[in-house]
């Protein structure tokens, strides 16, 4: 059996919706579901240094100070990312969080779907943006998918990957 075939079956799925102010995020194999503010609490001076303290609503609940900063990396006008880095953050912790907080979690296959700032299609540096920062966060395979909800039941990782690249 290959490594790639290993992890395949001791890892899962994750389902995971963004909007400017809201982060949702389904195991779809376990079925622990994260819906929270897309915040996340960075503590340090600064950003080469900084580390996730809470994310969330134990984000919002830090108050901020000179050490603590409170970021919505997803709050921008134009586009569906104001800050990658603190976005990816806000992501590995959200996945490691639904993750069942494992020392060694398995990479999971997520399929990444941005909720707002649509309007005329996401461009190929969104959709790379979107996919970068999953890889990133720690996926083992990553696909962006615009088309309507997904209910948990609907989910297959290969067939809607398939769909993406047709």
């Amino acid at each position: 059996m290959t490594l790639n075939a290993l992890q395949k079956l001791f890892s899962s799925t994750v389902y995971i919706q963004i909007w400017t102010d809201r982060i949702k995020a389904v195991d779809i194999d376990s079925g622990l579901t994260f819906d929270e503010p897309a915040l996340v609490a960075l503590k340090g001076e600064n950003e080469s240094k900084q580390l996730c303290e809470a994310i969330g609503y134990a984000a919002q609940a830090h108050e901020q100070s000179d050490t603590l900063s409170l970021l919505s990396p997803f709050n921008h006008p134009r586009i569906l990312c104001a800050d990658f880095h603190q976005a990816e953050t806000l992501v590995k912790a959200v996945i490691r969080k639904i993750s069942g907080n494992k020392l060694l979690p398995p990479a999971p296959a997520v399929i990444v779907q941005p909720m707002e700032r649509l309007e005329g299609g996401l461009t190929t540096v969104e959709t790379r943006l979107f996919h970068e920062m999953m890889l990133g966060a720690g996926a083992r395979d990553a696909v962006v998918y615009t088309g309507q909800e997904l209910l948990p039941a609907e989910i297959d990782f290969a067939r809607i990957k398939a769909s993406q690249n047709d």
